[in-house]
């Protein structure tokens, strides 16, 4: 159960549950601010979504699908899966994309629950699943390929390969052009969005990326690593892609296993962890410079797992066990929730949501978390 353990105490507020929480092993409840929706099938693996008015989640054995005003459950699919770690749906224009089983794809329609397509991929999908939909298509890296399909029917538009190359599951949109990153080559690529064609980018001096295009559309800024005689040296890095031309780095203590940067405002935020998880320490960064702003330790997490999202001059901070809201001002830590079996929280207006078990805890006032 989600409590507070560090702020002010939250006053109670009662939320009119809906008829469709009727799992028996879920029984609805109040947890000061949250309100809470119970879902009437498994263990929710991954960060709710918000599309519409609608909740999109993950499950052990599904999808579930909420309507955000009143709780009620809309639609749900069991979907057979033969591996432990759940990958996030990604939602775009009313349809679901899941990555199921390391190279099927599936598409479903976000008011009904009925597929739309399935896909078969010639490479792994990894982990981290961020495609993109532009235009009605649908871009996915998958190991060795990178996919250009009809989001409707899923038909092949096109797809490149490159030799042996393996490309970073991760893309970047920037006008009417894809940016990857070939792991081979270890340079960025740019590709045409509507023929397929590419083109290699010059190396930079550390290999990594895709990382965060930065505003100005030319400058990316990514986890690099360089290769010595006397070992791998980390550092942030912000580059110009299509040169290849370092703009700043910053060095980084060697030890410690880092999440992806993560960029709001004129900041780059990311989270380092030993690899015992008995440190955990949020850093920002000026995006301009890759100064050092602040750090701020948190407690020791179970996990290695966590996520960054933001509202104003907030940041929430979650992991498996944690819920943190942290001012991005001061790095004050102003409230700290503890649970079990915590997904990512997500942000639709005022408005946070988070799984925590068979759960979906809803605060519908965010400037109360903090207080």
């Amino acid at each position: 159960m989600i409590r507070k353990v560090i702020g002010v105490s939250i006053v109670l507020v009662c939320a009119a549950m809906s008829s469709a929480a009727t799992d028996s092993n879920c029984v609805p409840e109040v947890l000061g601010n949250f309100r809470v929706v119970c879902v009437a099938g498994d263990i929710i693996k991954s960060g709710p979504i918000v599309e519409n008015g609608k909740v999109v989640l993950r499950t052990q054995s599904g999808l579930e699908v909420f309507d955000l005003a009143t709780g009620g459950k809309l639609w749900s699919k069991s979907i057979a899966t033969k591996v432990k770690i759940m990958r996030k749906p990604f939602v775009k224009n009313g349809v679901i994309y899941l990555a199921e089983n390391r190279k099927e794809l599936l598409a479903f329609d976000l008011l009904t629950g009925e597929k739309l397509w399935d896909k078969k991929s010639d490479g792994i999908l990894n982990i981290i699943f961020e495609p993109i939909v532009h235009k009605d298509i649908f871009y996915i890296a998958a190991s060795r390929k990178i996919y250009a399909l009809d989001s409707k029917t899923g038909r092949t538009i096109w797809s490149i390969s490159d030799d042996d190359s393996r490309f970073n599951d991760v893309l970047i949109l920037k006008d009417s052009k894809i940016i990857a990153y070939n792991l081979t080559k270890l340079a960025f690529i740019q590709i045409d969005c509507e023929s397929g064609k590419y083109q290699t980018m010059p190396q930079a001096d550390y290999f990594g990326g895709p990382g965060v295009l930065m505003k100005d559309g030319v400058k990316i800024c990514y986890l690099g690593m360089k290769i010595l005689e006397s070992g791998t040296k980390q550092a942030f890095v912000c580059i110009d892609y299509e040169s290849g031309e370092t703009h700043w780095k910053t060095p980084l203590s060697s030890g410690y296993f880092r999440t992806k940067l993560c960029l709001y405002g004129s900041s780059l935020y990311s989270t380092a962890h030993l690899s015992d998880l008995s440190e955990c320490i949020l850093h920002s960064y000026d995006v301009n410079s890759g100064k050092l702003l602040w750090k701020t330790n948190l407690d020791k997490p179970s996990s290695d797992f966590s996520s960054i999202s933001f509202k104003g001059d907030l940041l929430y901070w979650s992991n498996i066990d944690s819920l943190y809201c942290i001012s991005t001002k001061d790095r004050r830590i102003l409230s700290k929730f503890k649970g079990q079996d915590l997904t990512p929280a997500s942000i639709n207006n005022e408005a946070m949501l988070i799984g925590e078990g068979r759960k979906l805890l809803i605060i519908d006032d965010l400037s109360k978390l903090c207080n």
